[in-house]
């Protein structure tokens, strides 16, 4: 792996990661069908992932099939090794209750089902409650976007999927759990960054603010109270027009969700093809 390390860029790019993936896979016995589609499919699931990291991943999809006494290493192998890399390792929660893994699936197919809606958004690769060393209530993978530069329709559209698996719980349970704090957490930075940074609101609309000046030791911000005051009342408008358009996607979509949801906590781990064949065969109501 050194010559590897030598020879490609520390992050290499997605044709760089193709040719990695395959140098490494050269080594370990497949299951060749559909092998160069599912290659194609690992470098654009691994944006920034250097040689070691595609190295990882292939030997631990090679452990999983020794473990399985499986005699080539397949697509599964290569899921579960990506789970495993990116979700961290399998942890066992007993104290874990099933009404608090029926909330977390609700949650996570929540996102699941808007982020398939929205145009902008990428669909599911993977999504599990199981609980793991870096998400203790399970987590959801999107296929990565190609796009580099991020309109303003697109991250609405990503506040909208991070305001779901709240309004997901709220129309199910009539209640939120803490579940929902990281998100609401990048919700909130997002929304402020567009408004503050990017120009991409009616406050400030051609002015890019940093938080605060240094001077002689002393920090000034770089905008009056007034604006700050419109500012915010912008952030909060906009984060809650997302959340009620989430939970009006997921209202029109409730049958759907449900089903997806209670498949999700009787599997406790769904892959794209099988959350694209349960999209497929209740359908979907588009938002309008």
């Amino acid at each position: 792996s050194s010559g590897i390390n030598a020879e490609w860029p520390l992050r290499p790019g997605e044709l760089e990661r193709k040719e990695v993936f395959r140098i490494h896979m050269a080594a370990i016995k497949l299951d060749k069908s559909g092998l160069e589609e599912y290659v194609e499919r690992l470098a654009q699931c691994t944006p920034g992932y250097s040689g070691a990291d595609i190295a990882n991943i292939c030997n631990e999809a090679a452990i999983h099939a020794a473990r399985l006494a499986k005699s080539e290493v397949t697509k599964a192998d290569f899921e579960h090794s990506m789970e495993r890399v990116t979700a961290g390792l399998e942890r066992k929660h007993p104290s874990i209750t099933k009404e608090e893994m029926r909330l977390s699936a609700y949650y996570v197919a929540a996102q699941a089902l808007v982020s398939w809606i929205l145009p902008s958004l990428t669909p599911v690769l993977k999504m599990s409650i199981s609980a793991r060393v870096n998400n203790p209530l399970g987590f959801v993978q999107f296929a990565p976007r190609k796009d580099l530069l991020a309109t303003k329709d697109h991250l609405l559209d990503l506040l909208c999927r991070g305001a779901a698996g709240k309004a997901s719980q709220i129309l199910f349970f009539q209640e939120h759990t803490d579940q929902a704090r990281k998100d609401l957490k990048r919700i909130t930075d997002v929304a402020y960054t567009m408004i503050a940074d990017h120009g991409m609101g009616a406050s400030a609309p051609n002015m890019s603010f940093i938080e605060v000046r240094q001077n002689e030791g002393r920090r000034y911000n770089l905008w009056s109270n007034n604006l700050q005051h419109e500012m915010d009342a912008e952030v909060r408008s906009i984060v809650q027009e997302q959340y009620d358009k989430a939970f009006k996607m997921l209202e029109n979509n409730k049958d759907l969700l449900e089903i997806l949801s209670e498949k999700l906590f009787s599997e406790k781990t769904l892959n794209e093809d099988e959350v694209s064949a349960l999209m497929e065969k209740h359908g979907v109501v588009k938002y309008v």
